[in-house]
């Protein structure tokens, strides 16, 4: 993966100095800011992959899904986005991009592109992921998500 590098604003900062390195116009980062006022830089792996190629990885994933599963993504499935979730890295916080899938309010289905892994998480009003899990399988992700999303139903 290459490297890109950001620069997220803390405070009112013009717009155009937000994220001055960064150019894709889906991204979730690009109207991010936090409430102080200094700069910092994040790094943040840019991704490899195109929107379609995500669609399509998760669709050949999806093919195979039981049909109530199949059912849930399909009702709950999002053109492809690039988010990222924040982690403790050997330096201190930092961020990976993840691809969002499905999205029903803050829950969502991510692909994690640099883990080949299907992941939920919540999506934050600055557009950073928290409570990021991945699962092995979209079927175990999906599993997870769904149960997010869908109340339990009523005790009998």
């Amino acid at each position: 993966m290459s490297a890109l590098f950001l620069t997220i604003a803390r405070g009112k900062v013009p717009a155009d100095r937000r994220l001055a390195t960064h150019n894709a116009p889906n991204h979730a980062l690009s109207n991010f800011r936090y409430a102080a006022t200094t700069f910092e830089e994040m790094r943040l792996s840019a991704p490899e992959l195109k929107p379609e190629e995500v669609e399509r990885i998760v669709s050949d994933a999806a093919a195979t899904l039981a049909a109530e599963l199949r059912a849930v993504f399909d009702r709950y499935a999002v053109p492809a986005f690039v988010t990222a979730y924040e982690f403790e890295g050997v330096r201190g916080p930092t961020t990976a991009p993840v691809w969002v899938v499905a999205r029903s309010g803050s829950v969502v289905l991510g692909y994690d592109e640099a883990e080949e892994e299907y992941g939920v998480g919540t999506l934050r009003d600055g557009g950073l992921l928290e409570r990021w899990g991945i699962y092995d399988r979209l079927e175990w992700a999906l599993r997870s998500f769904a149960a997010a999303v869908q109340p339990a139903p009523p005790a009998a």
